[in-house]
């Protein structure tokens, strides 16, 4: 006899009346739902109280699942923090393709400091935390996924081709190395993201200042 299949989330039934029903399996489209649902509620948790909050227990209860639930998608924190952080890194880097497109508005010194806000104060809240829980664990698996994704390199890219687009509409000097300018701005702006409290984190106003200055440096 061959088996009907039976609809997502439909139970098995059982022919012994003695023996509990059994839930079907997820189908792979269910489990990724789950999963984002999932991740959506480690970002609020982690947003509301902090990277350091960010337990499976903890998750089942802002997801408000059952405690064993987060187990069947990730097999570990680590695992969910893995995911959580390579989702936002993803996320960051369309945020900053957008942004690389502004190239001749406003001011060179104010698309860059919307540049280091985008990476230190967007929406995502596993980043932001990182830094700010000073957490040095979580802190190395930032650094680490940012690498070993590629992520940082296309930070880089995106800075530098922004600076070109700059440089080709005569805002940027054309003795300027933009690349050079990408590599120093985007490596200062990434070490405050995972440098932790050993090093000290200018104020967002200095921050600005520094940017500008480099700005007026390159300008033509």
């Amino acid at each position: 006899m061959v088996a009907t299949e039976r609809p997502a989330g439909e139970h098995r039934q059982s022919t012994n009346p003695g023996v509990p029903q059994l839930p079907a399996r997820r189908t792979p489209d269910e489990t990724e739902a789950l999963r984002t649902t999932l991740l959506d509620s480690a970002a609020s948790l982690v947003k509301r109280e902090g990277a350091r909050s960010l337990t499976m227990r903890a998750l089942a209860l802002e997801a408000k699942c059952a405690v064993g639930l987060p187990y069947k998608i990730f097999d570990s924190r680590d695992a969910l923090l893995a995911q959580l952080v390579t989702r936002e890194l993803a996320a960051l880097s369309n945020q900053l393709r957008a942004w690389s497109r502004k190239a001749g508005t406003r001011t060179v010194g104010e698309n860059l400091d919307e540049f280091a806000t985008l990476l230190l104060e967007s929406d995502t809240p596993a980043l932001v935390h990182a830094n700010a829980d000073g957490d040095e664990g979580f802190l190395r698996l930032v650094d680490e996924l940012s690498r070993a994704t590629g992520l940082t390199d296309t930070f880089q890219t995106v800075l530098a081709d922004y600076l070109a687009k700059e440089q080709r509409q005569r805002r940027i000097g054309p003795d300027v190395d933009v690349d050079a300018v990408a590599f120093f701005v985007l490596g200062a702006v990434h070490n405050l993201t995972t440098a932790g409290s050993a090093f000290p984190v200018p104020s967002r106003a200095t921050l600005t200042r520094y940017l500008r200055s480099i700005a007026e440096l390159s300008a033509g």
